[in-house]
């Protein structure tokens, strides 16, 4: 069940943000920086609002074993509730938001992507109940249907000169879809119930978990909304357009495994033994792929813009190249925190998460007195305190020493810069055209890689051989 969740959420990740990634690129030549700006800014609002509508009862729901009828419909009324609620709050907020950016576009656009937090709150309870039940063969499904309708129609107005809108309609659509999808498919329905008694227990874990999570919301949002204050839509366009491919290592290296390794955890969480080892194998895995990824990424990085987005471009390459530097922490981290949220010690949770916002919050200060770039580098420092102050925490919950966690992660930092170097050594001796500069940087990281962990037999080798011997073993 922990293997084939994890093949389904992975392959709507690969499937979605493939999908995503090619309508991106196709939306960046027509469309300009500004206008990815001004969305930015736009959803920044948004995305932090949203976490308004779960208010950790989500993760309350898969963490708690047993969930009855009448606090899944309790649940569900009070988060639709919210959604009506932030609704009309950002709806009539639209003028001052516009204010606060001085974008007088921006009160339009706020107005017409007000009716996502109704949306996105129709769907709360079926996505928790699949993540319950590991069964992401739906999701993987409604999802890979809602992103492709809703990229072609976004393509398809950009082409027609919206601009600004196209993005907005695409954002729009993709949650319309995939919430006609989820009940037109998916065989839950609510019932009659509403009593908050009902959910207590809920709240009482929910509540712990929603704080860290409205604070991690602010504090992915702040860059955004700083950059988008302090400086110009433009700046904001680079910035997020090198964020949204600096996402493809925590998308491809952990999202799946994320999502999979809390359920699993919770199912097991009064069993240490079990949960040592599935975190063990998860760590392994995680930083085989994260650090993979980020040497391809990091030493393509000029090639991958250029060829996908073109020259007016040019000045997110360097912002790219600065966050990946700190891309390995979010997936590594994911897989920390879960094993004590899923535990169910949502105290330490916020402890550990009070503590690393304060450091972030002095990286904040400090780093955008002086540019965008200050605050990206001061931001990769505090990733690597971060992931120090994860182990520690996990160390204390599991009984696994910091020394073991570091042991399974940095023999694949190390054999990642080996292959960055070896990468960038054969590019400055081998001029070629950009396609072939490209194919020729990725696949020497990749396969250096791969040789490297090979020859020194690693643990995530040993891991990967071992699940390809039984399958071919399999009549």
């Amino acid at each position: 069940m922990f293997l084939k969740g994890i093949y389904w959420d992975f392959l709507e990740k690969f499937l979605n943000q493939g999908i995503g990634l090619l309508v991106s690129v196709i939306l960046a030549r027509i469309l300009t920086p500004e206008d990815f700006g001004l969305i930015g800014m736009v959803m920044a609002i948004v995305s932090f609002a949203q976490v308004f509508i779960d208010m950790g009862f989500s993760t309350a729901l898969v963490q708690k074993q047993d969930i009855s009828e009448e606090q899944y419909a309790t649940v569900f009324y009070l988060n639709i509730g919210i959604g009506i609620f932030l609704t009309v709050l950002v709806f009539s907020l639209s003028g001052v938001i516009s204010a606060f950016y001085k974008e007088p576009i921006l009160s339009p656009l706020v107005k017409g992507i007000s009716p996502l937090f109704l949306i996105n709150s129709l769907t709360l309870i079926q996505t928790a109940k699949y993540l319950k039940e590991i069964n992401l063969k739906p999701l993987t499904i409604y999802r890979g249907v809602a992103v492709t309708i809703s990229g072609i129609v976004g393509i398809g107005m950009a082409y027609s000169n919206f601009g600004v809108w196209s993005l907005v309609g695409q954002v729009l659509l993709n949650a319309i879809a995939f919430t006609l999808l989820v009940w037109l498919l998916s065989p839950w329905r609510p019932m009659r119930y509403f009593n908050l008694a009902s959910i207590g227990a809920l709240w009482n874990y929910g509540s712990k978990i929603f704080l860290p999570s409205l604070i991690e919301n602010l504090f992915s949002r702040l860059d955004v909304f700083i950059i988008g204050k302090l400086f110009s839509a433009h700046s904001l366009g680079y910035y997020t357009r090198a964020q949204s491919l600096n996402n493809i290592v925590i998308q491809y290296s952990s999202a799946s495994l994320t999502r999979v390794f809390f359920s699993v955890v919770s199912k097991h969480q009064q069993d240490t033994g079990r949960v040592v080892e599935v975190y063990q194998n998860a760590l392994i895995a995680v930083s085989f792929l994260a650090f993979g990824l980020m040497g391809i990424l990091f030493v393509s990085a000029e090639n991958i813009i250029l060829l996908l987005f073109t020259e007016k471009w040019v000045a997110s390459i360097d912002y790219f190249r600065i966050m990946l530097l700190s891309a390995y922490a979010y997936p590594l981290s994911s897989i920390m925190v879960n094993v004590i949220s899923g535990r169910g010690n949502s105290s330490a949770f916020l402890r550990l998460d009070i503590l690393k916002k304060t450091l972030l919050l002095l990286v904040f200060i400090i780093g955008f007195q002086i540019s965008i770039k200050a605050f990206l580098y001061g931001f990769a420092l505090f990733s690597f305190l971060s992931v120090l102050l994860n182990m520690y925490f996990v160390s204390r919950e599991i009984q696994l020493s910091m020394m073991k966690q570091l042991g399974m992660v940095l023999p694949y930092l190390l054999v990642a810069i080996i292959s960055g170097v070896s990468a960038a050594l054969l590019q400055a001796y081998l001029p070629l055209p950009r396609v072939l500069q490209f194919l020729v940087e990725a696949g020497t990281v990749a396969i250096v890689y791969l040789l490297l962990n090979l020859l020194l037999n690693t643990k995530a080798f040993r891991l990967l051989k071992g699940k390809f011997m039984r399958s071919t073993d399999k009549p």
